[in-house]
């Protein structure tokens, strides 16, 4: 960071602050002051330890961004969101993990405050379409389906038909771009593709299903002493198999609190 870039840093950790954003800043050790600490002198050791827990907002050039996180970047499901900014604070950039991390999310809060201009990259975003895992980001919901998922962003940014159905009441409007499956009405003809948000594979409303699991169920047991917990899992697994449960669809699991060890 140059001593612009610093004392941008330093307006933003205010914003931070005042929207009760937990945040560290750091600078180069000759503009490190108060609230900016010196830059740890292993960058990249930093990066790694802190790698999938928090994310990064880089003030400077973007390849200097994509350089130093390169080695860390595995999965969008699992990779920390990072946005990279320039000094004047004239443009905010999500780069990575925009949805499911909330780069994107983050950079618009961050753009509002400042006024700056947000710049989006990807195709849901540019095209102001439906993105399923900001979707499913935003109502807490699970999905194991990545190719299914991707697949039914590609169909909304070629202008296809995407259904959606919900086990659960909705309220309010669904997305404008989803087609509700009125399944009474036999003469409509409902789309191949579709979203379910259901705690339960035992249907199939689309020839082709994402499914959509909110954490809800909790599940009670009971168990010997001394039972150990990777026993405790794999019977909870195959209960879930033999009923077509989503496993992931589990908030807790709880026993007497005689069982609590």
């Amino acid at each position: 960071l140059s001593g612009e870039g610093t004392q941008f840093n330093r307006n933003l950790n205010q914003f931070c602050k005042c929207y009760e954003i937990p945040e560290v800043s750091y600078s180069v050790e000759r503009y490190a002051e108060n609230e900016i600490l010196p830059l740890p002198q292993k960058s990249q050791e930093f990066i790694r330890e802190n790698w999938g827990k928090s994310g990064f907002i880089f003030i400077g050039a973007a390849g200097i961004a994509v350089r130093w996180i390169a080695p860390f970047v595995k999965d969008k499901f699992t990779d920390s969101p990072v946005l990279v900014m320039d000094e004047k604070g004239k443009y905010v950039i999500p780069i990575l993990s925009g949805h499911i991390g909330g780069a994107v999310e983050l950079a618009e809060q961050i753009g509002m405050w400042i006024e700056a201009e947000v710049v989006h990259t990807t195709a849901t975003d540019v095209q102001q379409k439906f993105a399923v895992d900001v979707f499913a980001r935003k109502y807490h919901l699970l999905f194991k389906d990545r190719k299914k998922a991707k697949e039914i962003s590609a169909a909304l940014v070629n202008g296809n038909s995407v259904g959606f159905a919900s086990d659960f009441p909705w309220v309010g409007e669904i997305p404008k771009e989803l087609q509700l499956l009125d399944e009474e009405d036999e003469t409509k003809e409902k789309p191949e593709m579709g979203i379910y948000v259901t705690n339960s594979y035992l249907k199939h409303p689309f020839v082709h299903t994402l499914y959509l699991v909110p954490k809800i169920i909790t599940l009670g047991v009971g168990c010997k002493k001394d039972t150990p917990a990777d026993t405790v899992e794999k019977v909870v697994r195959k209960a879930c198999d033999e009923l077509l449960i989503p496993s992931v669809s589990m908030e807790l699991v709880a026993s007497i609190d005689l069982k609590k060890e």
